[in-house]
């Protein structure tokens, strides 16, 4: 039975893709979603002045992405009545998709297969993929 849902989006089209599946899935089973987006840590070694106020500008734009993906996502979910609560994390992004699963109690992953981290994932492997490997539960990758 899936009675709890997490859904990971970035923004991505395979990521709205993963949250209209995960929708579909909510309606047909009477589940509850989580929806979560996570930023990157930004610990960088701030050398001036002028380089920590460039760092606060572009976290403040990332915050502000970060609350527009969550809204627009759950916007759907709430206009098909689809009871749903968004997370928004900061973090390494597989540490923090299985941590958030571990923490709701989730039924189910719902992941798009590839996301904004092009460059991340030729380095160290894709999300998608450590989701699968370390999940707590069922993992469903869309493409």
């Amino acid at each position: 039975m899936i009675a709890k849902i997490l859904v990971a989006v970035d923004g991505s089209e395979p990521g709205m893709r993963a949250a209209d599946c995960a929708l579909e899935i909510a309606r047909r089973f009477a589940a509850s979603v989580t929806i979560v987006n996570m930023l990157d840590s930004m610990e960088p070694y701030v050398a001036t002045m002028e380089a920590a106020s460039c760092l606060s500008r572009i976290v403040d734009l990332a915050l502000e992405t970060q609350s527009s993906i969550l809204n627009n996502t759950r916007a759907s979910f709430d206009a098909a009545g689809v009871t749903c609560t968004s997370r928004a994390e900061s973090g390494p992004r597989v540490d923090t998709i299985v941590e958030v699963a571990k923490s709701e109690q989730s039924d189910l992953i719902v992941i798009g297969a590839r996301g904004l981290g092009k460059i991340k994932r030729v380095m160290l492997g894709s999300t998608s993929e450590g989701v699968v490997h370390q999940a707590p539960c069922a993992v469903l990758v869309v493409h």
